[in-house]
């Protein structure tokens, strides 16, 4: 088994945690403040130009269209990983001696966004410590901090007083891929979405929960524990697009969540579609997912910084 070597969390030494503890970002923990006015979108009929099962075809974005901003949700504890996070939370560990959410920054570079704020909870201090203020990565980075776990739609809610009033991309923190973010943003764009998620295919859904989509990439419904399917099986691959009255569903103060209490709403209203995307793809959150990822960087199965070297 190769080791791994934890990033520095102080100062000193060479490297990732050293150039940003020079460079000390804030912590912000948000008091509440105004609240959008909730304006849910509509499904709309097809467009010209648009795809089967949630592709496109003939449609590029343009860059002024792509959401410039995104939330990274680093909040959680990890606890499949232990030992690994017992004192260094899941989005710094360590991925080919890279903090693993770089990664992330990187693909969000890539794709021209210029401001990530990271909502962050356990262990938030070294996560701020790790990364700093983002000047390291090509990008702004800023935080939110829970003071007590709010839940993936409470955790992006956290974050409304540190974002403009455009739309958002949302990432667990626990994702490692290369998904085209501009097509994922294009779809949203087409289709007038509220929100739109990236779905990735699996051989056994039985882990994550289905989505069911139409032939426009409309999601029609989640089936939390399938049995027997047929077709293809596309799961939810935590990275979306959000429009900003999407924080308007969420009850401020409150455990709630995307994936139970936003997204059903939305598919019920018509107004949530579904991107697939056949690229890489990788769930970090158990060890021997984890230590698979450092395969796949090494041998180039994500595009990656560390790949591309």
């Amino acid at each position: 088994m190769a080791r791994v070597r934890p990033p520095r969390l102080g100062a000193g030494g060479r490297g990732h945690g050293a150039a940003a503890a020079g460079r000390r970002a804030q912590l912000h923990r948000p008091r509440g403040g105004p609240r959008r006015r909730l304006r849910v979108r509509g499904h709309r009929p097809r467009q010209p130009g648009a795809g089967a099962a949630g592709g496109l075809t003939g449609v590029v974005v343009a860059a002024r269209d792509l959401p410039r901003q995104a939330v990274i949700l680093v909040g959680g504890e990890g606890t499949r990983l232990r030992p690994i996070t017992a004192r260094v939370p899941k989005p710094v560990a360590p991925l080919v001696e890279r903090p693993f959410v770089a990664y992330l920054l990187d693909l969000l570079v890539r794709h021209g966004v210029g401001r990530a704020v990271f909502s962050a909870g356990y262990l938030a201090d070294a996560v701020a410590r790790v990364i700093g203020d983002g000047r390291e990565y090509g990008i702004e980075v800023a935080y939110a901090v829970e003071e007590e776990p709010l839940g993936t739609a409470g955790a992006v809610a956290n974050c409304a007083t540190l974002l403009d009033d455009g739309a958002m991309f949302v990432f667990n923190g626990d994702v490692l891929s290369d998904v085209d973010l501009g097509a994922l943003a294009a779809l949203h764009r087409e289709r007038g979405a509220t929100a739109t998620l990236f779905l990735t295919p699996v051989d056994d859904p039985r882990r994550y929960g289905l989505v069911d989509i139409d032939e426009t990439g409309r999601v029609r419904q989640f089936l939390e524990k399938p049995g027997e399917w047929e077709g293809r099986a596309l799961i939810n691959a935590g990275v979306y697009v959000l429009e900003p009255e999407v924080l308007e569903l969420v009850p401020p103060g409150r455990l709630f969540s995307l994936e139970r209490g936003v997204f059903p709403r939305l598919a019920q209203a018509g107004s949530l579609y579904g991107y697939v995307d056949d690229g890489y793809w990788r769930d970090i959150g158990t060890p021997e997912s984890y230590l698979r990822a450092h395969f796949d960087v090494l041998e180039r199965h994500v595009r990656t910084v560390v790949g591309e070297q």
